[in-house]
């Protein structure tokens, strides 16, 4: 293929997308509310019960440290779940 077909090739191309894209329909952005969280920590070593109890509370496991509850480091669980609006 020569140089000059190929530079028309390449701006045709170029023009046509260009064209399909600024044709194309313009979806306006979908506003969604923020979400807002409550947390919770625990200072101590869960059990599995424990933590399938706060998973069906809503809670959802964001942070962890520890090494085996001892003094200098505590085990820390921190948990998030959205917050919950009252009405009224």
């Amino acid at each position: 293929m020569s140089k000059s077909l190929f530079t028309t090739v390449f701006v045709a191309v170029a023009g046509a997308l260009m064209l399909i894209a600024s044709c194309g329909s313009r979806a306006e952005p979908i506003e969604r509310p923020i979400t807002r969280w409550e947390y919770r920590q625990e200072l101590h070593q869960l059990s599995t019960e424990e933590l399938t109890a706060l998973g069906t509370e809503g809670w959802e496991l964001c942070c962890f440290a520890g090494k085996g509850g001892t003094d200098t480091l505590p085990w820390v669980y921190v948990f998030k779940r959205p917050l919950r609006l009252s009405n009224g």
